[in-house]
């Protein structure tokens, strides 16, 4: 008896050892092959993408850099409440709407349409802002003529908005500079443009509203 499940026991190992080999030998899975090529496939698109974003970033003048931390500064201070004369709470917005529309002009100058797009998305975004109502805690006290506000991220979001449009724009010009005699281009370029541009204005136009209303009905403070 123990011979014979001697015997067994080996012929079951050596059943074991041939079936192992083959599995060893036997040429990969079509699926595992096909992900292995897919692996390489994307690795070999993404270098040149990084490649291509580093040539961006290392060619992009140093003032760029410098307006884009000072722009985020200035929206990360914006994420607390404050208090702000009228004419702070003015130049913000005036100074973007310029850089906007310095953009639009600078990008396309022989897109007329692009500066009707750019004034019509800004005056709906301006009166889509202006029939909101300001946010809790906005206050106008007429007598120091100062505002308190409330934190708030828009105008971080609106400020990066307007940075990185110009951006994305300068890149695709600098890259490919026949865009900008294509309409569709210089449209929707516009078009954000004058969105940032309209919620920069009407959330100013809220405040002036407020500070003439104050004015108007008595010199004390005036809250929302």
């Amino acid at each position: 008896m123990t011979r014979h499940t001697a015997e067994a026991a080996r012929a079951i190992q050596a059943s074991f050892h041939t079936a192992a080999a083959r599995f060893v030998a036997a040429p990969l899975p079509q699926a595992l092959c096909g992900e292995s090529i897919t692996v390489s496939r994307q690795r070999s698109f993404n270098e040149p993408n990084m490649t291509m974003m580093m040539q961006i970033l290392l060619q992009t003048p140093r003032w760029v850099f410098v307006l884009f931390l000072a722009l985020l500064g200035l929206g990360v201070m914006q994420l607390a409440p404050r208090l702000a004369s009228l004419r702070r709470v003015s130049l913000v917005p005036i100074a973007m709407t310029g850089l906007s529309l310095y953009g639009v002009i600078s990008a396309f100058p022989d897109q007329p349409l692009s500066l009707l797009a750019w004034a019509a998305c800004a005056g709906l975004a301006a009166l889509a802002m202006l029939s909101r109502p300001l946010p809790a805690g906005t206050r106008y006290d007429a007598a120091v003529r100062h505002f308190q506000l409330p934190g708030s991220s828009v105008p971080l979001a609106l400020m990066m908005g307007v940075f990185f449009t110009k951006y994305v724009a300068g890149v695709a010009l600098a890259q490919a500079p026949e865009l900008a005699a294509q309409a569709g281009f210089a449209f929707a370029f516009s078009a954000c443009y004058g969105l940032f541009s309209g919620l920069f204005i009407g959330r100013a136009a809220r405040l002036w509203r407020l500070a003439a209303v104050a004015g108007a009905v008595a010199p004390h403070a005036v809250s929302v």
